[in-house]
């Protein structure tokens, strides 16, 4: 891919198969869902921006503080 000349080390190609398995399951959802997960990563990003402490954006995703009721 053309967008894909320029990657910095560590980072995943935008064809790698497993972004292309999340990106079908993510198709899947329904917009609540996909509302919901583009929240808890845009919140995950946030929070390291911020803070340039790489924990918020694990400790976003196994503290449940993700999940919501209802």
């Amino acid at each position: 891919m053309m967008a894909d000349i320029n990657l910095r080390p560590g980072e995943t190609l935008l064809d790698d198969p497993h972004i292309t398995k999340a990106m079908d399951i993510y198709d899947a959802l329904n917009p609540r869902e996909q509302r919901e997960i583009f929240r808890s990563v845009y919140r995950a990003a946030t929070a390291f921006n911020r803070t340039g402490d790489i924990e918020v954006i694990s400790a976003t995703f196994t503290s449940g503080s993700h999940v919501r009721n209802g």
